[in-house]
């Protein structure tokens, strides 16, 4: 920290709906920011709930992970065998929160678009990958590029206007 750097890791397990026992917990080593780690809290959280979904439970296993920035993805590092392989410290402070669906829901009427839907609406409009991240990675540029196509414009010749003219002259002014 001293350094101005940042590594950590992260415990995660689902619990589904009216189950009172917590599922297996994954650890998630070795984050160096917290975009990092929302992202990867965020996959292994969709892969918990998706192998539950499923009825395959039984793939959820006590194990330490390693995000992998460039797929976007976890993968395994190593199989924890029992609770004695991890030193837990309780905090005694912290209570037990519980989310309730309608707060939830007034939570999730107020948020704006989240990265992920942003890139999936552009996504559907036909631009590429690349396109995609450029103008969903600052939200300036995408509301300015929602605007566009709002106003009449061609998705994937606003896009390139905006990637190439426009970022041009932004970078040189």
């Amino acid at each position: 920290m001293q350094e101005g750097s940042l590594r950590c890791d992260v415990n995660i397990f689902v619990r589904p709906v009216r189950q009172s026992i917590f599922g297996t917990k994954v650890e998630i080593k070795n984050m160096n920011s917290f975009s990092a780690m929302n992202r990867a809290i965020d996959y292994e959280i969709s892969r918990q709930v998706l192998l539950h979904s499923q009825g395959q439970s039984d793939q959820i296993v006590q194990e330490t992970r390693l995000r992998e920035e460039g797929a976007q993805k976890t993968f395994t590092m190593r199989k924890k065998e029992g609770l004695a392989e991890y030193i837990y410290f309780p905090e005694p402070d912290l209570p037990e929160v519980i989310l309730t669906k309608d707060y939830v829901d007034k939570i999730q009427q107020v948020l704006p678009e989240l990265p992920e839907a942003k890139r999936r609406r552009y996504e559907k409009l036909g631009l590429n990958m690349q396109d995609v991240l450029f103008l969903a990675n600052d939200n300036h540029v995408a509301e300015f590029f929602d605007a566009s196509v709002e106003n009449g414009a061609d998705a994937k010749l606003a896009a390139n206007w905006i990637m190439g003219d426009i970022a041009a002259f932004l970078k040189n002014e």
